[in-house]
């Protein structure tokens, strides 16, 4: 995300939802302020694996990530971003609320974010409400699957499905079929 014209260089290469002054901005998509007539505000997670030291002696786990879910809604389109859970968010907030445009946010994500400025705290809070969350408003957890994404890999060359993420291994160490 990037205010008010920001041409950092830190944003090259990266997918940036540009919010201006009179208008937000995705690659070449530009939608003015004048023309939304709502933003829904939402949250889904996404399941990641990570591993932590050297090697062998490393320890590996499921995390989950969370991101925000934007959906700008104008008269004839409807334009959906995904936002990572970050510092840049309640700012994000802060532009919508300036702007005074309408806003849909059933779980109450701007006024978690401006109480939660600790982003530790932040995250402990939706780690221990976002199953409920998920539950009543019917969100994505995950969105991605952890083992899709597993059995699905395939190396092209030989044609020949890998356990990349070690999901055999993780099996038959939690003793569950999937």
């Amino acid at each position: 995300m990037s205010f008010d014209n920001q041409t950092l260089d830190q944003w090259k290469g990266y997918d940036t939802l540009y919010l201006n002054d009179d208008h937000i901005k995705y690659n070449e998509v530009i939608v003015p302020l004048s023309q939304i007539q709502q933003i829904n505000i939402s949250m889904y997670s996404s399941m990641s694996v990570g591993h932590a030291g050297v090697g062998a002696y490393g320890i590996g786990g499921v995390f989950f990530q969370y991101f925000i879910d934007l959906d700008i809604v104008t008269l004839n389109d409807t334009y959906s971003y995904s936002i990572l859970n970050n510092k840049l968010v309640v700012d994000m907030f802060d532009y919508i609320l300036k702007n005074n445009i309408t806003v849909y946010d059933p779980l109450h994500l701007i006024e978690l974010y401006h109480e939660k400025h600790d982003p530790v705290a932040l995250n402990n809070y939706i780690n221990n409400h976002f199953k409920d969350w998920a539950k009543k408003y019917h969100l994505d957890n995950p969105r991605d699957n952890f083992a899709y994404y597993s059995e699905v890999y395939q190396n092209k060359e030989k044609n020949e499905k890998k356990d990349i993420f070690g999901l055999k291994i993780l099996k038959k160490a939690l003793k569950k079929k999937y």
